[in-house]
Parts: structure tokens; C-alpha cells; sequence
């Protein structure tokens, strides 16, 4: 029996080694393909206007397609849990929950995809929206799961940015007001944005952009410019109507 265990133990190990293996292959976007480039995108999390995700609309249907994909293959292992069948694939249990490890979990009847960042707090980010959550009693008797292979294919979705440019008027010059987030999420919430990449400073898991939103007939809101004039705001580096004139090229769908 002790070796039984020990084999077990030691299965189990080997396929935690390989779950953070992969997890570092997608530790982060490939940046490099959107640097320079103007790509339409949605802010799906924002905290602050130096630290929101971003979802580019082009890969919506890949997307999709992964998370319905993911739906049927460990909505059928709860399934076959509820009957008392075999399944191929292991529940993990809390203790088995590591720092790094990317698991798939059942949040708000979605099964997501969501990176453990603290093990000891259960707390989780979901690769595919940059949103956090904490696992409850819940989440772990509907099952979490090491991300299977096939579905580990596709990048985190997320794009985790920040304005650039720019920096908060506040005396720090490190925390945004209050009033600045509100105005970033009124001329961005829901709705369609272009976004000009740029990479400043030391390569990072984020990446700065430039954002343009459409507003009243057409016409076209420029994010830095509107901070700045609300005075919440000031430029940092770079020629700002440079920039401006980049993003007046942009086209909205």
C-alpha cells in the first residue's frame, strides 16, 4: 500500500509539473503582434486607467467557441459524477491548489478558465476577462479541474493595459481619483474602442495603449485628451497630438 501511495503521490506531482509548465507558455499575450497596431477591443475589467483588460473583438468567435467547448467537455464530467460513473478526469481538492496553477472552474454556470494566484486564499484570476474571483464551498463541490490540454491552447484572452502618457494629477502621481475613473468608464463602458498599442519602459506581462472612443455623431472621443481636460490627468512623455493624430486615423465599426 505504501507504494501504492507513493506512486500516486508522484503521478500527482508530475501532472501538477506540467500543468505550471503550461501555464508559463501562457503566462502572458503575445504582445509583440500588437505593438504599433490599431485594434478594435472592449474593456472587459477595468480597477483604474492604468490597470484595466482588454478583449480584442476579433477573436470573439474563437472564444466563444472555447468556452461552449469547455461547457461540454466537464459539464459531461459532473455529469457522469452525478451517475456514479467513471471519468477520465480527477476533481482537484483544495490542498491539490497551487500558486500558478491554471485550473478550469464553474463560475456563474460558466466553466472558465482561471489562473490561481494565492493558494492559500483560493483567490483566482480568470485569464479570459481579467476578472478576480474567490473559489467558494461552491466552486469546489461543482468541481475544479486541471485545464485540459486541447483547451489550453488559445492565449489568455485578457489584455491587461494601461493608458499611456499620461499619469493622475493627485499628489502621489501614482493613485487615480475617483473622478478620473468615472470619466474613463463613461466614454468606455460597452462600448466599441480603438486602441493603439504602444510598449514604454521594461517588457511586462501589460502593455500601454492609446484609446479612442466613438461618441455622438460619429464623432470621435480621445481618452488622454478628455482626462487632461478634465484636469485629472496631465502628459508625461511622448507629443500628445502626435498621438492624436494617429488615433484620428482610426475607423469605427
Amino acid at each position: 500500500m505504501v507504494g501504492v501511495y507513493l506512486f500516486y503521490t508522484l503521478v500527482k506531482e508530475v501532472s501538477l509539473s506540467q500543468n505550471l509548465m503550461r501555464m508559463a507558455l501562457l503566462a502572458s499575450k503575445n504582445i509583440d503582434v500588437l505593438l504599433n497596431r490599431v485594434r478594435h477591443v472592449r474593456i472587459s475589467k477595468f480597477y483604474s486607467p492604468s490597470s484595466f483588460y482588454v478583449q480584442l473583438l476579433v477573436e470573439d468567435v474563437k472564444y466563444n467557441t472555447l468556452e461552449l467547448e469547455m461547457l461540454d467537455y466537464y459539464g459531461s464530467q459532473n455529469f457522469a459524477v452525478l451517475l456514479g460513473t467513471d471519468t477520465p478526469l480527477v476533481r482537484l481538492k483544495v490542498a491539490d491548489l497551487k500558486s500558478g496553477t491554471l485550473v478550469a472552474v464553474e463560475i456563474n454556470g460558466r466553466w472558465v478558465r482561471c489562473k490561481v494566484l494565492d493558494a492559500a486564499s483560493l483567490r483566482c484570476r480568470c485569464i479570459d476577462d481579467g476578472d478576480c474571483v474567490t473559489l467558494t464551498y461552491v466552486n469546489i463541490l461543482n468541481g475544479v479541474y486541471e485545464i485540459a490540454e486541447h483547451l489550453a491552447v488559445l492565449p489568455p484572452r485578457a489584455v491587461l493595459c494601461g493608458l499611456a502618457f499620461i499619469s493622475p494629477t493627485t499628489v502621489s502621481k501614482k493613485f487615480w481619483s475617483f473622478r478620473a475613473a468615472e470619466i474613463f468608464q463613461q466614454v468606455t463602458t460597452n462600448r466599441t474602442l480603438s486602441a493603439y498599442f504602444v510598449q514604454l519602459g521594461e517588457c511586462d506581462d501589460s502593455v500601454h495603449v492609446v484609446i479612442s472612443s466613438s461618441g455622438s455623431h460619429k464623432s470621435v472621443i480621445h481618452v488622454n485628451t478628455l482626462l487632461i481636460a478634465f484636469n485629472v490627468a496631465v502628459q508625461v512623455m511622448g507629443d500628445i497630438h502626435f498621438r492624436i493624430r494617429v488615433d484620428d486615423e482610426l475607423e469605427f465599426e
